[in-house]
């Protein structure tokens, strides 16, 4: 019967402790990502998308495989280059088996507010989709 419970207590620390590192893991995962999109470092960020990602452009939205999303990025962060000090995390969170950020973007051009959404597959955070919106 002893045996019994300790087998029981340790499955269930055992599953506490990896649901924390996976969390820990994931919130890191973000802030990468915050910081890559912070510094308008599109080759980085880039490092997080999944083979498909949902760009939004004020409303223009598309899906484009991780290779074309590459250069579409590239493009948006070569028309607005990032203010050193402009940038804001209003929001992160997790909701229905997705992760998500919502920060604002500074540029020279303008202000965007941005919703980053993460999905986990097999283990691993992927940016799924970044939506962009002028302020």
């Amino acid at each position: 019967m002893l045996n019994f419970i300790q087998k029981t207590f340790l499955i269930a620390l055992l599953g506490v402790l990896t649901l924390g590192y996976q969390a820990k893991a994931q919130k890191k995962e973000i802030s990468q990502a915050e910081g890559y999109l912070r510094r308008g470092d599109y080759q980085n960020l880039s490092l997080f998308f999944n083979n498909s990602v949902e760009l939004n452009f004020d409303g223009a939205k598309k899906s484009y495989s991780k290779k074309q999303a590459v250069f579409v990025m590239k493009d948006f962060f070569s028309r607005n280059k990032p203010r050193p000090e402009g940038f804001e995390n209003y929001h992160s969170g997790k909701s229905a088996g997705l992760s998500y950020s919502i920060v604002r973007y500074d540029s020279y051009n303008g202000s965007y507010r941005v919703f980053m959404k993460i999905k986990n597959y097999q283990g691993k955070h992927y940016i799924d989709a970044l939506d962009f919106t002028k302020e």
